[in-house]
């Protein structure tokens, strides 16, 4: 499985509020293959950290939903950002369920 590799610098899980907060250490190479750029250290490193904790093979449907904001973006590309952007907003906002009712509409 994949390891941090020193990509989360930080990760505070709040039980009370059900969260958990980090920071991803920046990326120390700026040269890179374009085949890269979707692996270098972004938020996304977190995610996959999650995904792997979680993994097991025998149930399909286990995984992480919710959503991805457009901001992402700024994660791979060096953009100039125009307007202002609160501190409440989210980047993504993922859910691991307890439990899922699963209906499948080809065997119907």
């Amino acid at each position: 499985r994949r390891r941090n590799g020193g990509v989360v610098r930080e990760s505070i899980f709040d039980e009370k509020m059900g969260k958990i907060d980090g920071s991803v250490a920046g990326s120390v190479n700026k040269f890179f293959k374009e085949e890269d750029r979707s692996r270098q250290p972004t938020l996304f490193s977190i995610v996959r950290l999650i995904i792997d904790l979680f993994y097991f093979d025998d149930d399909p449907q286990l995984g992480l939903y919710g959503a991805f904001g457009y901001d992402l973006t700024f994660q791979f590309e060096p953009i100039k950002k125009v307007l202002p952007r609160g501190d409440n907003q989210r980047d993504i906002l993922l859910y691991l369920p307890d439990e899922l009712f699963v209906s499948d509409q080809d065997k119907k």
